[in-house]
């Protein structure tokens, strides 16, 4: 079946990245989730490209052109929303012949702190032996840290030594006899 990676930051980074070269052009309005949206159109060229399709059978991947739409919130802070992709410039000879995604994003409260996360994709894949969809969700995000402090609170009843009670100490020697 058709997989995905890089859902979390991976597809926006290797979009947004300035090597990449990404053309951007302005689509439409959208509204997405009930929100006003500014929908994107790009392109990828597959010498620019870092978007890899493969197969898990025969451990065959490519790396090809790509294409698909930007979703970004209107209201700031301007969240990308929604990300769509779809691989081009596939060999013929390759068993993958459509990839195609759909990752939407939203903010998610962890720990009173709102984060931006993927929380639904979709894969599509086709070719000569057949098709393939992932619906994916992602829920249940938790925050887990671990938390300590150290303090330096000197007592209010503490008195140092007096400076005569400081002695130098000779060094203690550890090696083995």
């Amino acid at each position: 079946g058709a997989t995905s990676r890089g859902d979390f930051e991976t597809a926006l980074r290797m979009l947004f990245d300035p090597a990449t070269q990404a053309r951007f052009e302005w689509a439409r309005w959208a509204t997405l989730r009930t929100r006003l949206t500014m929908v994107f159109s790009y392109r990828v060229s597959r010498d620019r490209s870092q978007y890899r399709i493969g197969t898990g059978e025969n451990k065959v991947d490519r790396i090809t052109a790509y294409s698909g739409e930007v979703f970004v919130d209107a209201q700031p802070p301007h969240a990308v929303t929604r990300l769509t992709s779809k691989a081009e410039e596939i060999p013929v000879d390759f068993p993958v012949q459509r990839a195609e995604t759909i990752l939407d994003y939203k903010f998610v409260d962890l720990s009173g702190e709102s984060f931006l996360l993927p929380y639904n994709g979709q894969v599509l894949m086709d070719g000569p032996d057949g098709m393939s969809k992932n619906d994916n969700r992602f829920d249940f995000y938790r925050k887990y840290e671990v938390g300590s402090s150290i303090t330096f609170d000197i007592p209010k009843d503490f008195t140092p030594p007096p400076d005569s009670s400081l002695k130098e100490q000779p060094p203690v020697n550890c090696k083995d006899p």
